[in-house]
């Protein structure tokens, strides 16, 4: 086992590397973060299943005020507002495509990897009233929105929105 010591601003910084080819390194706490010979690093786990493996809260943020949101399958989430006229107000990885009065297709950049949840609520400081339709095909890469007017129920009337879609990355 060859070690390596460093000193900097946090004291020290403690490299080891055993013959398996997994590098340890430590700083003043003593706290390690295995480096598999892979590349794969691993915090609170000394054999690391991903790129990065973290076993415990991850908390994100300038003083890590925010926790990091996690789930069993591994999932890419976009969220958007769009207006009533079809523009983008807020969100990326989409586009959209404004079919008819009412009907809007959003497109997704990258397509997801597998098929898509959405849901979607309208989103209109003008006009509040409506309801709203999300329509799933069995497509990576899109869904439709439909607004539809309360008075008939029927498929149509503009009104801006917003979404969110989760899926595969």
């Amino acid at each position: 086992m060859n070690s390596l010591r460093a000193l900097g601003a946090m004291g020290f910084v403690l490299l080891v590397v055993n013959t398996l080819g997994c590098t340890r390194w430590a700083g003043p706490n003593n706290t390690f973060a295995p480096i598999h010979r892979s590349g794969a690093v691993g915090i609170g786990t000394t054999d690391p299943g991903a790129k990065l493996e973290v076993r415990g809260d991850i908390k994100l943020g300038s003083g890590g005020e925010s926790f990091a949101a996690s789930g069993v399958e591994n999932l890419r989430v976009v969220r958007g507002v769009v207006r009533k006229d079809g523009t983008i107000r807020r969100g990326e990885g989409f586009s959209v495509t404004k079919q008819a009065t009412g009907w809007y297709k959003i497109f997704f950049k990258p397509a997801f990897g597998g098929y898509p949840t959405a849901v979607a609520s309208i989103d209109d400081a003008t006009d509040p009233a409506g309801f709203i339709r999300v329509i799933h095909f069995a497509l990576n890469d899109r869904i439709d929105i439909i607004t539809m007017l309360p008075q008939t129920g029927a498929y149509a009337g503009d009104r801006g929105f917003s979404f969110i879609a989760v899926g595969p990355p």
